[in-house]
């Protein structure tokens, strides 16, 4: 298998399509991306969560 058809293997099992929905709590990965946080926050605050944990690294110099 080449490697561009591994790629795209590794990407479609990684990748999510799931529509968002309701839930007591969010676990939040990966929180060394601003823009993981920010959407997270963003989901949080149209009422999809009651509560948001974050996890992962945190890095000073954005």
């Amino acid at each position: 298998m080449d490697k561009l058809k591994l790629i795209k293997v590794l990407w479609n099992y990684m990748k999510i399509d799931d529509v968002p929905r309701r839930a007591d709590c969010m676990i939040v990965l990966g929180t060394s991306r601003i823009d993981i946080v920010n959407y997270a926050c963003s989901l949080y605050f149209k009422g999809f969560a009651d509560k948001i944990i974050f996890s992962g690294g945190f890095r000073e110099n954005y």
